[in-house]
């Protein structure tokens, strides 16, 4: 995919928030309320996909660096609970109704399979949690396969669209060459009257023209004889 064609890096976007009087509505176009998810992609058909990459992963890397096994646990409880707490406000956010057409999900990367599955393992219940809330946990494998999925759909739109414009440039091809047969046919008995006209006007001088011209061509001769 290409930068800022199948997707767009920190665009700016309107928010979702919540009036006074309960009615929820877009953010202005300026001012803090203005959200920015890290990637978009984009989608066949004008849709977007937010994709965020702030995945917390302090405890996780504290985790890494200690030794005990009852202290990294804990570290990686905290690890869990930080991106929890992370589901929760991007789905604050709502970028997919922020976005127009948009799938009604998130995508929040995680760098780390490892950082993932230890997440996973401190809270099972994580991954569900965040489909619930509209975020799904990507992991560098998972999200690589997300955008081969979103460039294989670009790639068959593309088709699409191809055999759509040949089909429009077919049906034009064959409106032109109907308009040309037709001058052709037109041409053709143009061409057929003139030379019927032709034959016609040869005939006429050879019936009519000449024999009046061999008449007085004999006369001529005749009055010559008699002269002399």
């Amino acid at each position: 995919m290409m930068p800022h064609v199948d997707f767009s890096e920190q665009r700016s976007i309107g928010a979702v928030v919540q009036e006074r009087d309960g009615r929820e509505t877009y953010a202005v176009s300026s001012g803090n309320r203005r959200s920015r998810p890290d990637v978009t992609i984009h989608l066949p058909g004008e849709g977007f996909l937010a994709l965020d990459a702030k995945a917390p992963m302090d405890s996780y890397l504290r985790a890494c660096a200690v030794v005990g096994a009852g202290e990294r646990r804990e570290h990686c409880a905290g690890h869990a609970k930080a991106l929890r707490a992370h589901i929760d406000a991007l789905a604050k956010r709502d970028y997919a109704r922020a976005l127009g057409k948009s799938p009604a999900l998130v995508v929040l990367f995680v760098p780390s399979e490892a950082a993932l599955s230890a997440a996973l393992h401190a809270d099972p219940t994580l991954l569900e949690h965040g489909f619930s809330q509209g975020v799904a946990l990507s992991s560098p494998v998972t999200l690589l396969a997300l955008a081969r999925t979103c460039a294989s759909a670009w790639a068959h739109t593309a088709i699409n669209d191809q055999a759509d414009e040949i089909i429009v440039l077919g049906r034009r091809l064959y409106e032109r060459m109907a308009n040309v047969a037709q001058h052709l046919d037109k041409l053709g008995k143009a061409l057929e009257k003139s030379v019927k006209t032709y034959n016609d006007t040869v005939a006429s001088m050879e019936s009519r023209l000449l024999v009046t011209v061999r008449s007085v061509s004999s006369l001529t001769e005749n009055s010559t004889k008699t002269l002399s």
